[in-house]
């Protein structure tokens, strides 16, 4: 536990344009405590493998991009086929015992990524079907959900994802895809390095 000293500091250095990844019980430890406007502990869900899909609405986002597409694979020596090349993967997720679920409290300015129907059934109503969200936070437009333009966007990014991220390649359910997956926090932290750069004049 950071303590509110160490809270604040978090909270200051992202509203100030830091970009923020967290998972699993960093929801009750930081989030909470930081942006209670925004989300709080939903539900503590059971050890499970469930299936995971883009939220309706945010399967365009730039941190999914290149996650729910098949990697093109040869044909005969003659290129690939538009159904080899684009379709939806069978995506798993591994969630950990007491892993708490993500309930969302600004639904307008909190953006569901990922989402999976069984987790939605068995949070409470202080839930969600959230797997993966993103919010900003500190200066920001009005648009600030689903603005990217990153010349103009303001303050900064937090990115949470249910349960641990790094132990999906461990588990039968990270075998489905555990190298696209990876996109998710790379995307993430691409737009973190863009943003860095024009802020100092670079291109």
């Amino acid at each position: 536990m950071l303590g509110k000293s160490g809270i604040d500091k978090v909270k200051k250095f992202v509203e100030a344009g830091g970009y923020l990844f967290s998972e699993d019980w960093i929801l009750e430890e930081i989030l909470q405590l930081a942006w209670p406007e925004k989300v709080k502990c939903g539900a503590y869900l059971k050890e499970q493998d469930v299936p995971v899909l883009p939220k309706q609405g945010s399967g365009s986002h730039p941190y999914l991009r290149k996650i729910f597409v098949k990697p093109p694979k040869n044909s005969s020596g003659h290129g690939t086929s538009v159904e080899e090349d684009v379709g939806k993967l069978d995506y798993t997720w591994h969630i950990d015992q007491d892993s708490p679920g993500i309930h969302i409290v600004d639904k307008a300015k909190v953006q569901i990524l990922l989402f999976s129907e069984p987790v939605g059934i068995q949070c409470d109503k202080n839930g969600s079907d959230a797997v993966a969200i993103t919010f900003m936070t500190g200066g920001q437009s009005a648009d600030v959900a689903t603005g990217q333009n990153r010349e103009t966007l303001k303050g900064g990014r937090v990115v949470h994802v249910l349960s641990h991220f790094g132990k999906q390649e461990q588990k039968t359910a990270g075998q489905k895809g555990e190298a696209t997956l990876m996109n998710l926090l790379v995307n993430f932290l691409g737009e973190a390095a863009e943003r860095k750069s024009i802020s100092k004049g670079g291109k």
